[in-house]
């Protein structure tokens, strides 16, 4: 989030070492920075690939410190650094940022934890139907309607709602869908049928708005963000 060259002069390789490809960005500024716009942004996309990362399918991997916004100040290859590159820095683990963090992580596991959609023991081909008509993994359009053919060989396309469903043991079906914005615009989702009563479980650009009810079946999903939204069909047959 705040680099996007590798910075491994340190490393005695004339920063030739580790991977030239860092795949990220730094969003205005090279290293820290003060603009508050640049810092939100950044703040608001560490908080989305968390999400991304909790609620993927697998076994989570988070590598220790990231629940608080680690950083090895650009080196990405600090194998060699038995220093402040690569130790955990504390204060920036207890400072308000840090421990805001924190909340968000330990929200997305309890999340995670509850739901069972979100964490299926087995892979989910999108062929069992928990209820008819719904299947336990499927990707829609930001219009609802299932992502066509066309649309996934377009690099243009980013958004994409990602719906899990499942059958509790009371006969109900729990519906969650992640709704993915990567772009710098908001942009409206509407959750795909059925029309059911839903809230918004996480919405990672407003961690602390609750846990909002859905109105019109639509939703303003925040630019860089990603959005978790809950609702259960009741006695669905089976």
């Amino acid at each position: 989030m705040s680099y996007t060259h590798r910075h491994n002069e340190a490393n005695g390789e004339n920063n030739n070492d580790g991977l030239r490809e860092n795949y990220s960005a730094n969003w205005g500024v090279e290293g820290p920075a003060t603009d508050t716009s640049i810092l939100e942004t950044r703040a608001r996309i560490q908080r989305a690939m968390l999400a991304t990362v909790m609620f993927a399918h697998g076994t989570p991997m988070l590598l220790g410190g990231d629940e608080w916004g680690r950083t090895q100040g650009g080196n990405n290859n600090a194998y060699c650094q038995d220093n402040e590159t690569s130790w955990w820095n504390w204060t920036l683990a207890n400072s308000a940022q840090g421990r805001s963090l924190q909340v968000f992580v330990a929200k997305l596991i309890a999340l995670r934890q509850e739901h069972t959609a979100l964490r299926s023991r087995h892979f989910l081909h999108g062929l069992r139907e928990p209820a008819p008509g719904i299947f336990d993994i499927a990707w829609f359009e930001a219009n609802g309607e299932m992502i066509a053919e066309a649309s996934w060989k377009n690099p243009e396309v980013r958004l994409l709602c990602l719906r899990r469903a499942t059958r509790n043991g009371d006969g109900t079906v729990s519906l969650l869908n992640l709704l993915l914005n990567p772009t710098g615009e908001d942009h409206f989702f509407r959750l795909p049928d059925p029309v059911l009563p839903a809230r918004v479980l996480i919405d990672s650009a407003r961690p602390d708005t609750g846990e909002p009810a859905v109105n019109d079946n639509k939703i303003d999903v925040l630019s860089h963000s990603a959005v978790l939204v809950y609702a259960r069909l009741e006695n669905p047959p089976r």
